[in-house]
């Protein structure tokens, strides 16, 4: 069983909804169950390094880092995140048995004018860089899955939003290549 870190939500109690899908979609149990990492106001440079320091820790053995990019995003500068993504992608191609998962939230949630980057600026960017590591990365886009109506007031994901990113988090992981993982 291959173990996959969760990032992005903070908060046990909001992803009880989450960790129900987590567990009904995955019968064949080749991903064991995502160690949800709490991420309480970290900035986008401090969790890159969490995850780096998680990629270092497995030695070289399979992992999975799944990234929920939450609309808070949309407050940094570009440059940050490109940096910071690059930064993980470099990581995770250098340790063979290392794959990143990006669901992007960003363009799920209706933009307003106080955030410094638009949501399309943010899909482009991941887009191309994991178009640049296809081997240790793959990029989500979930603008079309989950509607606006599945975020509250306080930006947390409703019941039904959370089944849905749950969803595809399980497709997508069932989706990562096998030969990224094959000597283990």
């Amino acid at each position: 069983m291959l173990v996959t870190y969760l990032w992005g939500w903070n908060s046990s109690k909001r992803t009880t909804p989450l960790r129900r899908v987590f567990l009904e979609l995955q019968p064949d149990k080749r991903f064991r169950m995502p160690i949800f990492c709490e991420t309480p106001n970290l900035s986008l440079p401090m969790l890159s390094t969490r995850i780096q320091s998680k990629i270092y820790e497995a030695k070289g053995k399979p992992n999975v880092h799944v990234l929920v990019i939450h609309p808070h995003i949309q407050t940094v500068q570009l440059n940050e995140i490109r940096e910071c993504c690059l930064t993980l992608l470099n990581t995770a191609s250098f340790c063979s048995k290392t794959f990143i998962i990006f669901c992007d939230l960003t363009g799920t949630y209706p933009e307003n004018d106080n955030t410094v980057t638009r949501s399309h600026q943010i899909n482009s960017e991941l887009r191309k860089l994991t178009t640049q590591y296809p081997y240790n990365s793959i990029y989500v886009d979930l603008q079309q899955t989950i509607p606006s109506k599945d975020w509250t007031s306080d930006l947390n994901l409703r019941t039904a939003g959370q089944i849905k990113l749950g969803r595809t988090i399980v497709r997508t992981l069932r989706g990562t290549p096998v030969e990224i993982f094959q000597f283990t």
